[in-house]
């Protein structure tokens, strides 16, 4: 019984840090597609941001964490 608590507990750390590393990643693209865009400005090439990605992305994760329990 011990065991299958410490198995419980671990499996719920897993989640949480899944979870903060997909909200981490999510940052990051965003901030990768702005500087992106901002770079393209630089050189000539105006466009705008890429926000479908992102937005998929952020719908994608917030299913997983409807999924796992984690909303």
């Amino acid at each position: 019984m011990f065991e299958q608590l410490i198995h419980v507990l671990g499996m719920q750390a897993t989640s949480r840090r899944l979870s903060e590393l997909d909200q981490r990643l999510a940052a990051v693209e965003a901030e990768r597609n702005a500087l992106l865009v901002e770079r393209r400005a630089l050189v000539g090439r105006h466009v705008q941001a890429d926000t479908s990605k992102t937005l998929k992305h952020q719908i994608q994760l917030q299913r997983y964490k409807e999924e796992i329990g984690m909303d």
